[in-house]
Order: structure tokens, then C-alpha cells, then sequence
């Protein structure tokens, strides 16, 4: 049978078809290479493959990032401990952010296996309640990776503890870990408004207290792991309701394999050296930030992508910029302070973090190298077990008329440098050399000179365990200074001893 032959024209739009397919699968075929990681997690595939080098600095860097919170004799664990991992996120742990910050979960190992590999007996009546009983019904939720979806916690409710699961915890009531858990990443800004629960998405809610005031009345030693992305308001490890709460812990997201360090420095294999990146405020929305902080639309746009905008008001005062200047401000009787109580707007400054030993400081000294200066100091353990201890350097420059009038911004306190030591054994010494370059001193002038300046004046250098002590150290210097400082108002007296002064 002879077939008719295709025309000229059908023939060319084939070949036009043709080409747009190929370029189309070329571009495809690029960017899912880019993102080939990303995609095998959303279509649950096996192509990913952690090697013992990446699975070790995986857990690497959660042992040495964890931060130690609080500490009043509730860890470490006592080898071979009988445990009650309270909470939903004990079985649904947080491993990553949304988006590109999305870990293979299948792949990961649970927080039961680990506890149970670092020699812990886990409640295995309470442990398949949430996973796999009545309390499996109970799961966090978060946007997906397009945004759709909603932020919610969904802890379990104290009414749904079966009597059976209640009775479990006689039998492993060496300690409660309780797990609280948080997400959040791309797409979706975490919510600033109520959820429908009546609380705000970084504090506890009430189904969370009630599970806290559970573990509180049956334990004596309750842990708390803070498995959340964002800085969380921990006040109630203040309430005197949740006095069992012993020891808090903030984990993090522990991305593949950093739950086995989690376990590991629990039951006192491995101590904890990690200081916080952020400040935790007793309400996360005290920041300036929070006042133009949402989802805004530009009116009429003519895009549909790209028709969005945010304002920053708040300049550089983010975070500690903000919390530790004003306190400067109150202290100093300077600028807009107004009523501030830095005690009881701040609970952890940024840079804490504890050990389970001690450490002690001395032979503070600033070399001028030029083009650096060289900060030193000599860490000594005088606990009873090894650690590591990390060493920061803050800075503080002149804040000047010609600041003030030219719309300069500028930080009481500024973190320039940091180390964490080796692992020091009891009674061992080890001196830190931190350096600075001194183009850290600059500022910006993007008014007036419209480019860097160095402001004539004082420039002080201090080492701190955390930024607030930092801040203490330089107020004492300037009192001593004979600068007029209301030091009664002062969180503590600080250690001018501790302080380095150069005069522009």
C-alpha cells in the first residue's frame, strides 16, 4: 500500500515541534540536574546516597552546634537509663526546613534507635501510642514546598493518654525527654498571628503545657529538646509548674544523621561546646522587625511574580543589634531607650551556651599587628570532665555627632571574631589568638561621605562566652574610663579587666 507523503508544511511543523521538544528537554534536563538531590526527595527516590564521610560531618556538625540551655543536674543521662520520649515530635522529629532545606526522612534514623544506640532503654508502650496508636492521629503541619498548606502544631492532647500509656512511665522514669518541635523554610513565612489555637507559632501551646505538666507530675527529671529552625520563647522553663524541667536542650534541624550526636551528648559520650546565633527573647515579636513583618502586594502590578515587596525599617538593629543597644541606651541615659528591663526581654543572648564542665579565663591581651590586632586569652577547664569552650571578640566604636547627623547606624556591640578550643581535659590550659583586621573598625557612610570612614574616638575590644557579658565588659571599661555610667542599672558588673581600649 503506498502512503501519501506528509507536505511541505506539515513537514516543517514537525521539524519546528521537534526542535522546541529537544531545547525544552535540554533546559529540563539542566535544571533538574542542579536540583536532582531536591527532586529525589519529593518523589521518594533512592538516587541519594550518604556516604560515612557525609553522614559523619552530618553528625559532626550537630554535636558541635547543639546548644546546652539549661543544666541543673538533669544531664547527662546515667548510663542505661530508663526513658519516656513525651511528644509528638518524638516520632515525627524535625530534620530540615522546607524547600531546598528538605532532608530524606526515609533515610534518617528516629530518635528511639538512636537513644537505644547510645545505651538508653526507650518505653516502647508510649513510643508506638504516637507512632502507630491513638496518638499517631496528631502530627505537625507546614506549608508544602509550592506554600500551599498551613502551620500548625497539633500536639497530642493530655485526654487522649491511654491509662495503659500513663502506667508506662513507672517503668522508665529515669528521665522524660520531651520533644518540642518547629519547622519552617521557603515558601511560607512563619505566621506572626495567632494560630487557631489562640497562641503564637514560637511558643508553646496548651495541649504542649499540658503534656509539660504531665511529664512534670510524673518525673522527677524532665528534659526538654528544643527541635525547632527558629528561635523559640522558652519562658516557661521559668514557671515554677514545670520546676522538674531540669535540662533544655536546642537541637536544631539534624538533618540526616545528627540525631545520633543528640543522643550521644545526652548520655554523656560527647559534651556540649555550641553557642546560640541568636537572641532568645521571652516574646519573639518584642524585635522592631515585627512592625512591618508580612506578605505584602504591590497594587495594580502588571506581574503576577515579582509583585511583591517588604520594608525594612529597622535598619541594622536586628537581633542583638537591637536588644544590646538599647540596653546600652537604658544604661547610659542615651537615646530613645524609654522603659527597658533587658532581664526581662531577653532570656538567652546571642552567643550562649553551656558545658558540662567549667571554664576559666585568663591573660587577656590586644597586640597591634598592623593590619591586625591579635586577641588572646587562655582558656582553662576547672571542671571534672572534658569540653571545649568558644571564645568571642566583640567590638565597640565611637558612636559620634557626625553619626548621628548623617543617619549612621551603629551597634553598642559587634561581633568580630570567634574560636572554639580542642577538647580540654580537666585541669588542661589552652590560649586562644583570635584576629581581627582592622577594617573591622570602618563604617559605612551612605549619606554623606558615601563610602567607608573610621570615626575619631574610643575602640573597645572585649572577650565573652556571650554577647550581653561582652557588652557588661565594655560599660565597666568606660565607668572605669571615667565615662558617666549608671552602672546600678547594669545586669552585672561586667570585668573591665577583660577590655582593650584604642584611641582614634
Amino acid at each position: 500500500m503506498k502512503t501519501k507523503p506528509f507536505s511541505k508544511t506539515k513537514s516543517i511543523v514537525t521539524y519546528v515541534v521537534c526542535g522546541v521538544l529537544i531545547v525544552a528537554l535540554a533546559i529540563g534536563n539542566y535544571y533538574a540536574s542542579l536540583y536532582k538531590d531536591l527532586i529525589t526527595v519529593y518523589t521518594s527516590g533512592s538516587d541519594v546516597v550518604t556516604t560515612d564521610e557525609s553522614a559523619k560531618v552530618c553528625q559532626t556538625i550537630e554535636e558541635e552546634g547543639m546548644v546546652l540551655l539549661k543544666n541543673e543536674d538533669g544531664l547527662p543521662l546515667k548510663e542505661g537509663a530508663k526513658v519516656s520520649l513525651l511528644g509528638q515530635d518524638s516520632v515525627d522529629f524535625v530534620y530540615g526546613g522546607s524547600g531546598s532545606g528538605s532532608v530524606d526522612t526515609s533515610q534518617a534514623l528516629n530518635l528511639k534507635k538512636a537513644m537505644e544506640a547510645s545505651g538508653f532503654e526507650v518505653n516502647e508502650t508510649l513510643w508506638d501510642f504516637y507512632d502507630s496508636g491513638a496518638g499517631k492521629d496528631y502530627r505537625k503541619s507546614v506549608p508544602d514546598e509550592t506554600g500551599a498548606g498551613e502551620f500548625a502544631v497539633n500536639e497530642v492532647p493530655a485526654s487522649v493518654y491511654t491509662d495503659d500509656v500513663k502506667d508506662s512511665f513507672k517503668d522508665y522514669n529515669d528521665a522524660a525527654i520531651v520533644c518540642i518541635g518547629r519547622s519552617g523554610g521557603e515558601s511560607a513565612d512563619i505566621p506572626t498571628e495567632p494560630l487557631a489555637s489562640g497562641y503564637k507559632y514560637l511558643e508553646l501551646d496548651q495541649d504542649e503545657r499540658d503534656m509539660l505538666t504531665m511529664a512534670c507530675q510524673n518525673f522527677d527529671n524532665v528534659v526538654v529538646l528544643v527541635n525547632a529552625n527558629n528561635a523559640m520563647e522558652l519562658g516557661f522553663l521559668n514557671d515554677e509548674a514545670y520546676k522538674n524541667v531540669k535540662a533544655c536542650v536546642w537541637v536544631g534541624g539534624v538533618g540526616q544523621e545528627g540525631i545520633k550526636a543528640v543522643a550521644e551528648a545526652l548520655a554523656g559520650k560527647t559534651n556540649f561546646s555550641g553557642h546560640l546565633a541568636d537572641t532568645y527573647a521571652y516574646d519573639s515579636q518584642s524585635a522592631p522587625s515585627i512592625e512591618n513583618i508580612g506578605d505584602f502586594t504591590i497594587t495594580n502590578s502588571d506581574v503576577t511574580n515579582g509583585n511583591k515587596y517588604t520594608v525594612y525599617s529597622e535598619g541594622i538593629y536586628v537581633g542583638y543589634r537591637y536588644y544590646e543597644t538599647r540596653y546600652e541606651d537604658a544604661v547610659m541615659g542615651s537615646g530613645n531607650a524609654g522603659d527597658y528591663d533587658y532581664t526581662s526581654t531577653v532570656q538567652f543572648p546571642f552567643g550562649y551556651g553551656l558545658s558540662y564542665t567549667d571554664f576559666k579565663w585568663s591573660d587577656y591581651s590586644v597586640e597591634d599587628k598592623g593590619d591586625t590586632y591579635e586577641v588572646s586569652v587562655t582558656v582553662k577547664n576547672t571542671g571534672d570532665v572534658a569540653g571545649k569552650d568558644v571564645v568571642e571578640v566583640y567590638m565597640q566604636s565611637p558612636y559620634t555627632d557626625y553619626d548621628k547627623e548623617n543617619g549612621i547606624e551603629k551597634s553598642a556591640v559587634e561581633l568580630c571574631g570567634f574560636d572554639k578550643t580542642k577538647e580540654l581535659k580537666p585541669g588542661e590550659s589552652q590560649n586562644i589568638t583570635i584576629s581581627v583586621d582592622k577594617k573591622e573598625l570602618r563604617t559605612y557612610d551612605s549619606n554623606n561621605a558615601k563610602t567607608y570612614i573610621l570615626d575619631a574616638g574610643d575602640y573597645y575590644f572585649t572577650a565573652a562566652t556571650d554577647v550581653h557579658e561582652a557588652l557588661n565588659n565594655i560599660l565597666a571599661a568606660k565607668a572605669a574610663d571615667g565615662v558617666s555610667v549608671n552602672t546600678g542599672a547594669m545586669t552585672s558588673a561586667g570585668d573591665a579587666t577583660f577590655t582593650y581600649k584604642w584611641t582614634n
